[in-house]
């Protein structure tokens, strides 16, 4: 995420300014400001990379390249940044010359800074395997099965549903037995418009009600607050893209937040995309050990990932936490991820096919609740709206909202506004950036989304400047 915003905390990761020291570029080491060396400001575009470190022998360090070339290596943090997320300060100040001290009422005139252009480069994300399945369960909802013969050194079987939190179709809830064991394709019969579901939270297995604080509809059925390292799935309720997220679990316990429905468990995987890896040191059984895994994830762009691992026979070993870990990683940006009831319990079922994976008892196990998904079926997407584009060094980046069902994006171009659009590419994002284009010539783009059931009509054509910047 890149939030702009004022900045008068002082606390933040890395800090450049540009003109500080009249035609260069500067960091600041805590003490004084620093010039780039080997690198002067001009009136051209350049491409500014800082890659953070946030563990390891660098950690609270950052590397500055510009156009490609490392120009700042592993220069400090400012102090007393401590958030697993970075925050940079730029400072444009751009004078051409030095100045004297000012006189009461005076302001000095500083030279001017015409564009710049902050772009998000998410890191590049690929699964260990393409899916050997992949089904549209609803709008806003996929279904992924992942088959490897070698793996960690074994066979496993993962499957995953991936429900994109932008969608204004789907929802969550939370069924519950209140003390009587149902398995997870009777705990999806009783929730309308389920599309998926998987088994919830660790349970009392004599009263069959969970261990783990659960809130449902704003009733509290589970009050029991144990464990620190956990997250939640929570929903709000409202219906916005927001509502339903993961949750850290705050210091003073799950029954500080007013979310209206929490679902808790643990121990978590990520915490601000960064892997969680204080456990018990005496723990001989749970995460060194492979079993059945059932999880969620939160990514960076709002997809809410449910994970179900196949484990305990021939044909799926299982996984340790760390491995769990390591295939989540590979899933998304992930942000928040947790672990919830795995063993004999861990179920995925779909509307299209039932229980899909192959439960270590043999059958599907009674539990004491599930997640399950809701989304409106399947139909032709919205066209995208709210299309914007930014142009760039060689380049043209545009963004548009989510459009309702889309499990991806066609991105057309032509000289004219009137066509004929070629393709140029696809993607699964709502972003995507050329870097095709040719200086002064003008561009106009169309975007079609696309799923199982079709594709809707072009989007508005966008048309770029004829600006040398491009």
């Amino acid at each position: 995420d890149i939030s702009l915003q004022p900045d008068v905390s002082n606390t933040m990761s890395s800090f450049l300014q540009f003109g500080h020291v009249p035609g260069k570029l500067t960091y600041f080491d805590n003490t004084n400001y620093i010039e780039v060396q080997g690198f002067d400001l001009d009136t051209n575009w350049h491409n500014y990379h800082i890659v953070h470190y946030f563990t390891g022998p660098n950690a609270k360090k950052y590397d500055l390249y510009i156009d490609g070339v490392l120009r700042g290596d592993k220069l400090p943090w400012r102090t007393p940044f401590t958030s697993p997320l970075t925050r940079v300060r730029i400072q444009t100040n751009a004078r051409e010359t030095t100045l004297p001290p000012m006189e009461p009422g005076e302001e000095h005139d500083w030279g001017e800074v015409d564009n710049i252009v902050v772009v998000a480069m998410p890191l590049d994300v690929t699964p260990f395997a393409a899916p050997v399945t992949t089904t549209q369960l609803g709008q806003g909802v996929v279904y992924k099965r992942y088959t490897h013969a070698d793996l960690f050194g074994s066979k496993q079987n993962i499957f995953v549903t991936d429900i994109n939190l932008n969608d204004p179709s789907v929802g969550i809830k939370f069924p519950n037995s209140n003390g009587t064991p149902r398995t997870v394709p009777t705990h999806a019969s009783n929730v309308a418009s389920a599309v998926a579901a998987v088994n919830g939270q660790f349970y009392n297995t004599s009263t069959f009600n969970s261990i783990q604080y659960l809130k449902v509809n704003g009733t509290l059925v589970n009050p029991t607050d144990n464990g620190a390292d956990q997250q939640a799935i929570i929903d709000d309720g409202l219906g916005t893209p927001n509502s339903i997220r993961m949750l850290q679990k705050p210091a003073p316990g799950w029954g500080s937040v007013a979310a209206a429905n929490i679902m808790a468990s643990g121990p978590y995987l990520f915490e601000n995309g960064i892997k969680w890896t204080a456990y018990d040191p005496l723990d001989t059984t749970f995460v060194p050990v492979r079993h059945p895994r059932t999880a969620a994830a939160w990514t960076f762009d709002n997809h809410l990932l449910l994970v179900v691992v196949d484990g305990r026979s021939s044909a799926s070993a299982g996984m340790t936490i760390p491995e769990l870990q390591d295939y989540i990683d590979h899933l998304g940006w992930i942000k928040f991820s947790t672990n919830y009831d795995g063993g004999g319990s861990a179920t995925m079922w779909t509307s299209t096919s039932g229980v899909v994976n192959v439960p270590s008892d043999g059958s599907p196990r009674g539990v004491a609740n599930a997640i399950a998904i809701t989304a409106a079926p399947v139909a032709t997407p919205v066209t995208p709206t709210g299309v914007v584009g930014v142009e760039g060094q060689s380049q043209f980046s545009l963004s548009w909202q989510v459009s309702s069902g889309a499990t991806s994006y066609e991105i057309r171009r032509s000289t004219s506004s009137s066509g004929p659009f070629s393709l140029i590419g696809t993607t699964g994002n709502n972003w995507f950036t050329d870097t095709t284009v040719s200086p002064g010539t003008t561009y106009y783009y169309v975007l079609i989304a696309k799923n199982s059931a079709g594709q809707s009509i072009a989007s508005t054509p966008l048309g770029t400047g004829t600006s040398d910047a491009i």
